[in-house]
């Protein structure tokens, strides 16, 4: 079966890819997160996969350490027709390296492949992404300085005073990350999907990194509201988005810019809302996708 089409992928059917070797000191694991666009896979060292199901005896105590990814495999569900579509897509994540890279994204090599499958030859997109470990940040809540504080507590439940920083520290790096966002709009003329839940992770470095970059949309001020290829409108979920994130580190109670002004009139926003629900209602029995965007 092609692995594009499948809902669900493990170690064994990544072992069957011509183009993956057998015998190495890496195995892979399915990802707890499963996205509309790509299967995600932990790359992982065989080593400390062992340790993790074994144990390690430490002063006499069996401790079981967590095996940390060495990589994310992405490998795309997209049937590529050209060689042309493949680079259009990858062009797409090279903008986004262009604003975000290195700080605010998680970087991913991107690679073609030959996929051999039904006996033909077809053209595989796949790419090999950073781990990136942290606390899930919703754009859609306040990012002030409690709820960041909250957020860093639970990766240092052991050091108060630090936190303090840490958080104030976080609310520089996300207005940074916010300029950078709105030159990518008003410059590149690009979006990420900033709306998806999970895409968001802050890290124990006090910075927000962009995880998911696979969906990345054209931003047009057209009246018909834009939709992926998935029927969902993420166009203006993400710029509503970027417009949460940019009101959480103002002092103003709301943000005059002509690309609010259009993207988040009243009349267009309910229309966006009713987009999503059919989205959401086209999808729900869809058990597998954790995330779905």
């Amino acid at each position: 079966m092609d692995i594009r089409d499948m809902d669900i992928i493990r170690e064994k059917d990544i072992l069957k890819l011509n183009f993956i070797k057998r015998h190495t000191e890496y195995v892979f694991r399915r990802h707890y997160r499963q996205g509309l666009r790509s299967h995600i896979l932990e790359m992982l060292k065989r080593r400390d996969l062992e340790d993790e199901l074994k144990g390690v005896k430490l002063d006499g105590i069996i401790n079981y350490p967590k095996a940390r990814p060495i990589k994310m495999l992405r490998i795309f569900r997209t049937h590529f027709k050209t060689r042309a579509e493949v680079l259009e897509e990858i062009r797409r994540v090279k903008i986004l390296e262009t604003y975000l890279a290195p700080d605010f994204m998680a970087i991913s090599n991107e690679f073609v492949v030959t996929y051999k499958v039904n006996g033909r030859e077809d053209i595989l997109l796949c790419g090999l992404q950073e781990f990136v470990e942290g606390e899930i940040v919703d754009p859609f809540t306040p990012l002030n300085y409690e709820y960041v504080y909250s957020l860093l507590r639970r990766m240092y439940p052991d050091s108060p005073n630090y936190l303090s920083k840490l958080a104030k520290k976080t609310l520089i790096n996300l207005d940074e990350m916010v300029k950078r966002l709105k030159r990518m709009v008003k410059e590149g003329g690009y979006i990420p999907d900033l709306a998806g839940v999970g895409n968001l992770i802050l890290t124990k470095d006090a910075i927000i990194k962009l995880v998911d970059i696979n969906n990345i949309s054209r931003v047009c001020y057209k009246h018909n509201i834009p939709l992926d290829d998935k029927g969902y409108p993420i166009c203006d979920r993400s710029i509503d988005a970027l417009y949460h994130l940019e009101l959480s580190i103002s002092s103003k109670k709301y943000i005059k810019d002509d690309l609010y002004n259009f993207f988040l009139d009243p009349a267009r926003v309910e229309e966006v809302k009713e987009l999503e629900k059919r989205f959401r209602y086209s999808m729900k029995n869809n058990s597998n996708y954790l995330i779905l965007t």
